[in-house]
């Protein structure tokens, strides 16, 4: 038997035109496309693999196209809680730390985009999107294995042995994404050779960084992005660099503070600090 699993508040709307959306994945694009959806009526049902929904990931990047859509959503009040709106982004040389150039973002991009640019934890605005779909309408611990169009609509087959039945098939199931895969054919990536390490650090063992910027710190085969989330208390920082040798595909490797003091060797004494 399936579960069911949510958290927070919900629009309290009910179906009114008879029109039943099933999407695969209850990541962000998931759950965006469900409460949206949902608050225009449309029957949804959202199918996670996942025994829960996990608030995975550290921080990211909302362009104005997409908050503007968030606030649609009536977001707008999390949003300004946990989110933060970079005034800037400065970008920074790896070995030393000195300016190379600042690009001005936060009135200035409000203005010319009619929305903010902004950044938060993935796990935040994952928990804020679960809070807008009713927890009956998510089903967790259903895995699609596949599909098929009949002159009815969609049937969905689960790895549990289940099926359901839809009028329309959304995957948002991520980059190994079935739907994708039935309808498109399997894509062939092009492995870059380079890992991300990423993580989250208080900002107060950062006292050097001001909590309102972006910084990218640059050198020759490394980049050290540095953003604020969770109201400005923390950084996120992902590190990208040629990856070691013999290194395979992975979306969840565990990285050691070893990996990244030896990444950082030689750099801005003021980056050691995030090991």
């Amino acid at each position: 038997m399936s579960t069911s699993t949510s958290t927070g508040r919900t629009t309290g709307r009910t179906s009114s035109t008879g029109i039943r959306v099933a999407i695969t994945g209850a990541g962000l694009g998931g759950l965006t496309a469900a409460a949206s959806l949902h608050q225009r009526g449309l029957d949804v049902r959202v199918y996670e693999r996942g025994e829960t929904l996990r608030e995975q990931g550290v921080g990211m990047h909302l362009g104005p196209n997409g908050t503007r859509l968030l606030r649609r959503l009536g977001l707008g009040p999390a949003l300004d809680r946990a989110a933060v709106r970079p005034e800037a982004l400065e970008v920074r040389a790896l070995h030393d730390g000195s300016l190379l150039t600042r690009q001005e973002m936060g009135a200035d991009w409000q203005e010319r985009f009619r929305a903010p640019y902004l950044t938060v934890h993935r796990g935040d605005l994952h928990r804020m999107l679960a809070s807008l779909v009713p927890a009956e309408r998510v089903r967790t611990g259903k895995e699609l294995v596949r599909y098929e169009e009949t002159v009815y609509g969609v049937v969905l087959h689960f790895a549990d042995g289940s099926r359901d039945h839809a009028d329309v098939l959304v995957g948002a199931d991520g980059v190994h994404s079935v739907v994708r895969g039935a309808l498109a054919g399997r894509d062939a990536p092009v492995y870059s050779g380079n890992s991300a390490l990423r993580g989250v650090v208080d900002a107060a063992d950062l006292p050097h960084l001001d909590p309102s910027l972006m910084y990218m710190y640059a050198g020759p085969t490394t980049r050290v992005l540095l953003y604020p989330v969770s109201g400005g208390t923390q950084f996120t920082y992902v590190v990208v660099t040629p990856a070691p040798p013999g290194a395979d595909e992975s979306w969840t490797s565990a990285g050691e503070p070893a990996d990244l003091e030896a990444v950082l060797a030689g750099c801005d004494p003021a980056l050691g600090r995030l090991a």
